[in-house]
């Protein structure tokens, strides 16, 4: 089990400022995840919900004073939380940081993101507050915001079109799928304009992604007969003619 060990207020160095830490001990894997799932369901009860995390496996960069602090608390792990504002502040994302020690002695650390979301917006409002998240890297909170967009207001196109964005980052290439098949179909004649031509790139690009080449080049084809300055649809397309030249 974690041991908490002290928290402490402290310039980090390097122009960064002042955060407060909290730091602790543990003595394995399991310890990590119970100490990170103890700090996720603290941020849920205030509404706050974990998008992602990357990490840096040997961060050479962190801070000579973080690094002093934790050996003066006897401490293997420390954690600080950010607040950050996006798009005119119409996102809040909190960035938990932590810094673990390996018995190595290489410190690795990970930056967990947690979004905010609000209740009682207009469908709109939340196509608008997800598109910001989705601007801002955080495409699980983007999706999420998508979703109730759709739920308000099905014939919302583009909502579809950004929450199929969303999952072709995440790789989910069915749910791509669906969505840009979706936009298609709720506004046949609008999909169909050369300035929205676009989705039918993004179900061609989604279609290449999952392997099927053959719905793909169908996809890109139309893209590029709507409009035929579309680079995406082309570079897709060369990729899938260099694919099947291999072959």
């Amino acid at each position: 089990m974690f041991e908490y060990k002290s928290t402490e207020n402290f310039d980090i160095g390097a122009g960064y400022g002042e955060y407060e830490y909290d730091f602790f001990a543990i003595n394995s894997e399991d310890d990590f995840r119970e100490l990170m799932n103890h700090y996720r369901a603290v941020y849920e009860r205030f509404d706050y919900f974990l998008d992602g995390y990357r990490t840096v496996k040997n961060n050479t960069r962190l801070s000579p004073v973080v690094k002093a602090k934790m050996k003066e608390h006897n401490a293997n792990l420390c954690l600080t939380l950010k607040e950050e504002k996006f798009k005119e502040n119409n996102v809040s994302v909190k960035q938990m940081v932590v810094n673990e020690q390996k018995p190595d002695g290489i410190y690795k650390t990970y930056f967990f993101n947690f979004y905010r979301f609000a209740l009682g917006l207009r469908a709109k409002d939340f196509l608008e507050r997800g598109r910001a998240y989705a601007e801002s890297g955080l495409h699980n909170a983007a999706i999420r915001y998508f979703s109730c967009a759709i739920e308000l207001d099905p014939g919302l196109m583009f909502a579809f079109i950004y929450r199929g964005v969303s999952y072709l980052d995440r790789r989910n290439y069915g749910k791509a799928i669906e969505d840009f098949t979706q936009a298609i179909n709720s506004n046949p004649e609008e999909s169909r304009n050369p300035k929205e031509s676009s989705v039918f790139s993004l179900r061609g690009l989604a279609y290449k992604e999952s392997g099927d080449f053959e719905k793909a080049k169908a996809d890109l084809s139309k893209a590029l007969e709507l409009n035929p300055g579309d680079e995406m649809a082309k570079e897709c397309l060369e990729e899938i003619n260099e694919a099947e030249a291999k072959d």
